[in-house]
C-alpha cells in the first residue's frame, strides 16, 4: 500500500495581548489540509 501525505510546519511568532516586550512561538502542522496550531511555550524579543 503507497500511501502520500502532504505535511507542512510553520513556526511563527505571534504578539500576545497587552505585552508589547515579547513575542510567543506557535507551531502550525498541516497534514493534508488538516491544520493544528499549539504554543511551544517559549517567549522570545522581537530584536532577536
Amino acid at each position: 500500500m503507497n500511501v502520500k501525505q502532504k505535511l507542512s510546519i510553520l513556526v511563527y511568532g505571534r504578539k500576545r495581548t497587552g505585552v508589547t516586550d515579547s513575542l510567543s512561538l506557535y507551531i502550525r502542522v498541516s497534514i493534508d489540509g488538516f491544520k493544528e496550531e499549539m504554543s511551544c511555550g517559549i517567549k522570545i524579543r522581537p530584536e532577536h
